[in-house]
C-alpha cells in the first residue's frame, strides 16, 4: 500500500474535484452523471491507493460499470432518442456481461485458472446472443421489413450465439498435450466470429433456402445427396487443414534459450 505524500495529495485533489462536480450536478439535476462521477472517483481511489494488478482490474471494471449505469439512467430520461429507451434494459445486460467477463478473464489469467476464462467467454457468448436477439426484436418491430424474414432474424442470432457458447469450451483443448486436440482447441478459440457467422448461414439455409429448393421439382440431384456431399467435403477439408497444422506444429524447430555449463561448488 502506498502511503506517500504524493498519494495523499492525489486523494485530496480527487475528492475536491468530486465535491465540486457533485454540487454542480446536483444543481443541474443530472443523476446519471452524478453516479458516473461517484463510481469513477472510487475507481481512481483504488488505483491510487493500491498498487497491484487486482486493483487495476477492479478499477477498470468500475469504470465500465460507471459508463453502463450512466447510459442506462440517461436512457430513462426524456432526452434519450429512440430506440435507446426501448432497448435500454438489454443494453445494460450486454454491458454488464462484458464487464463481468473482463473481470473473470483477468482474474483467471492472474491466478492461472485458464479454464475459468474459457467458461467465462462461453457465458459471454450466451448472454450476448440473448441480449442481441432481444434488441433485434425490438428494433425490427419498429421497422418495416419482410415479415417472413424479420421473424427469423432474432432466432438466428440467439441460436447461433448459443451454439457458439456450447462449442467454445472445446477451446480448452488448446492446453492438451495431444497435438490434434491442441490445434482443434486453437481453431475454436481463435475463430469464434467465423463460427457464429457459419452457424447463421447454416440456419438461413435450413430456414429459408432449403424449403424453396425442395419445392422445386426440376433439380438434377436430390437435395439430400448434395447436402451429404457438402458435409463430407467440409469434414474432409477440416481434417486436412487440422492435419496440416499438426504437422507444422510438430516440425517447428525447438527454441532453446541461453545455457551455461553447470559448475558444481564443493564446500
Amino acid at each position: 500500500m502506498a502511503t506517500s505524500k504524493k498519494v495523499i495529495k492525489s486523494i485530496i485533489l480527487q475528492t475536491v474535484k468530486l465535491t465540486v462536480a457533485l454540487l454542480i450536478l446536483n444543481w443541474l439535476l443530472l443523476p446519471s452523471i452524478t453516479i458516473l462521477s461517484l463510481i469513477l472517483y472510487i475507481s481512481s481511489l483504488i488505483q491510487t491507493i493500491f498498487i497491484m494488478r487486482i486493483a487495476e482490474i477492479i478499477s477498470y471494471a468500475l469504470n465500465g460499470l460507471a459508463v453502463a449505469l450512466a447510459l442506462y439512467l440517461f436512457n430513462l430520461t426524456p432526452l434519450a432518442p429512440e430506440p435507446f429507451p426501448s432497448i435500454n434494459f438489454w443494453l445494460l445486460i450486454l454491458m454488464l456481461t462484458v464487464i463481468l467477463n473482463y473481470m473473470a478473464k483477468s482474474l483467471a489469467d492472474l491466478y492461472h485458472e485458464l479454464i475459468i476464462g474459457v467458461f467465462s467467454n462461453s457465458l459471454l457468448l450466451f448472454f450476448a446472443g440473448l441480449s442481441l436477439s432481444n434488441i433485434s426484436t425490438i428494433l425490427i418491430s419498429q421497422l418495416i421489413l419482410f415479415p417472413n424474414i424479420s421473424d427469423i432474424i432474432p432466432g438466428l442470432i440467439f441460436w447461433s450465439f448459443t451454439a457458439a457458447a456450447i462449442i467454445f469450451p472445446a477451446s480448452s483443448f488448446r492446453y492438451s498435450p495431444n497435438p490434434y486436440l491442441h490445434c482443434f482447441g486453437e481453431n475454436v478459440g481463435s475463430h469464434v466470429t467465423s463460427i457464429i457467422f457459419l452457424l447463421i448461414l447454416i440456419q438461413i439455409y435450413f430456414a429459408i433456402l432449403r424449403p424453396n429448393l425442395i419445392s422445386q421439382s426440376n433439380l438434377l440431384l436430390p437435395i439430400e445427396l448434395v447436402e451429404w456431399g457438402v458435409i463430407c467435403l467440409s469434414f474432409w477439408l477440416f481434417y486436412r487443414n487440422l492435419k496440416k497444422q499438426v504437422g507444422k506444429h510438430l516440425t517447428e524447430p525447438l527454441k532453446l534459450g541461453d545455457w551455461t555449463m553447470l559448475k558444481q561448488e564443493i564446500e
